[in-house]
């Protein structure tokens, strides 16, 4: 079983129902629309096609306070060079869409395309500055812009922003995935906008993030590390430590960790990865990733299947060695403990699966934080929360619209059954909160066979089983 997730940013190059279609069986589990790219008619037929064959969870990626550079024509810009940039079309061939005037200073640096192009501040006059390259690159129109030492107070959501906020909230999508994520206050100001009505992932793309994380991941249901904008923000050898401590963090919540950013970049145009992207995502892999998310491979690249065929044989070749990163000794809270002890059970006895019975996605997701060898069914009644568990670790979310309050496991053990999920002589372990008033709780563990059910209920109520172990009156096939 693939244990990783797999998202990806769909556009030109992946939209159409076809190659959806192939993406979905080469791996793909969720989706993702980018809101700086494309317009709403676009976003509209992406959301259609996708849900025309597949309910799986899609997210919406902000613009945020970006800053971009517009030149009239690409050209090539030579180490050395010198070129004048205003701050609006009027009477500027190369100006940027965003006013930093005032927060630069003589001598910043100005990084463009996630800092392929590196030039600094060299004049400021008549609300224009002048900047000096230090290499050799493409400068191309409506590329990125990172200010790594200036401060420029930007605002959350651009006016796109807000209108595809809106967007997701009335095509019932997913998450938010907010971008430049600074601290909580950002995320409950997103929060009381969609009014509680959408998951939220951070997205950490500058320094201000990572020293807030604690405090994001309070309050989100995840983190994406951003690894193109982060990996200006920061040093880039920096990078690879900030990532692991990211996601370790994520980890010990329970809360969703994507990573993201040229994991096969260099299958936008070739039809297998380089070697060191193997490795990088190898380590994402080990690191404790829940999902990874191709963003330009599956958006504009030329081979977006062959992509995500690649992500998945090599998430799958190193699953089997990912250690949990969390401490068990640090547990606090019944279903913290509770989770740790499915940990113990599920390595001591010879269990085949784990079902979780969840209305929230706590219960499982708490489960997934010790990166089982062993398969997660997480039982809801709630579709919006089955495809939001989708990009955790390990859980295959299935919905289960008439779950009783009572009998919980004995109740989700037939349906498992009766639908395939579980098959007789299966050694299984079950979890649930009954009894509490509490959310977000698991209190009840129990482990058993199907057979034994079967046995109890020959020996106390005859052998007609039929309504209790199968569906519609049709036995399922062991």
């Amino acid at each position: 079983m693939k244990r990783i997730k797999i998202s990806c940013v769909i556009g030109p190059a992946s939209m159409k129902s076809n190659t959806l279609k192939r993406m979905i069986k080469a791996g793909m589990d969720g989706a993702g629309i980018n809101l700086s790219h494309g317009d709403f008619d676009q976003y509209k037929k992406i959301v259609q096609n996708i849900k025309a064959i597949s309910d799986i969870p899609i997210s919406v990626d902000t613009q945020g306070p970006k800053i971009r550079i517009r030149v009239n024509e690409n050209f090539f810009a030579s180490k050395g060079q010198k070129i004048v940039a205003g701050f609006s079309k009027k009477n500027n061939s190369n100006y940027f869409d965003t006013d930093f005037y005032k927060d630069v200073k003589i001598g910043d640096r100005v990084l463009i395309h996630d800092g392929l192009l590196k030039a600094e501040v060299i004049k400021k006059e008549d609300k224009k500055i002048t900047l000096l390259f230090h290499n050799t690159g493409m400068l191309e129109d409506r590329k990125g812009v990172n200010l790594p030492d200036s401060t420029v107070d930007l605002p959350l959501l651009t006016a796109k922003d807000k209108k595809g906020i809106k967007f997701a909230l009335e095509n019932n999508l997913d998450f938010i995935n907010l971008s430049f994520t600074r601290n909580k206050e950002n995320i409950e100001y997103i929060k009381r906008l969609t009014k509680n009505k959408i998951g939220i992932i951070a997205k950490i793309e500058n320094h201000e993030g990572i020293n807030n994380l604690d405090e994001i991941l309070e309050v989100v249901d995840g983190i994406m590390v951003a690894r193109g904008d982060l990996g200006v923000e920061i040093s880039p050898e920096k990078l690879p430590r900030v990532q692991k401590s990211l996601i370790q963090k994520c980890n010990k919540q329970g809360k969703i960790a994507i990573v993201a950013t040229e994991l096969l970049e260099s299958m936008t145009e070739k039809t297998r990865p380089t070697r060191a992207e193997t490795s990088d995502i190898a380590n994402a892999v080990l690191d404790g990733a829940d999902c990874l998310m191709l963003r330009g491979e599956t958006a504009h690249g030329k081979h977006p299947v062959e992509s995500i065929s690649e992500l998945k044989k090599i998430s799958f070749e190193v699953q089997p060695f990912i250690k949990p990163n969390v401490d068990p000794e640090k547990c606090s809270g019944i279903s913290s403990c509770i989770s740790h002890s499915i940990y113990d059970l599920a390595r001591k006895l010879k269990i085949k699966k784990v079902v979780a019975v969840t209305r929230s996605g706590y219960t499982a997701s708490m489960i997934s934080r010790y990166r089982l060898d062993h398969e997660i069914i997480a039982i809801t009644d709630s579709e919006k929360i089955r495809r939001k568990l989708e990009l955790h670790y390990g859980i295959r979310p299935v919905v289960f619209k008439d779950m009783p309050e009572w009998d919980k496991i004995l109740a989700s053990a037939k349906f498992c059954y009766a639908n395939g999920l579980i098959k007789k002589n299966e050694l299984v372990i079950f979890t649930a909160g009954i009894f509490s008033t509490q959310e977000n709780i698991s209190n009840l563990i129990q482990v058993s066979k199907i057979a034994d059910a079967i046995k109890y209920y020959k020996a106390e109520r005859g052998s007609n089983l039929e309504k209790h172990f199968f569906v519609k009156g049709k036995k399922k096939k062991e």
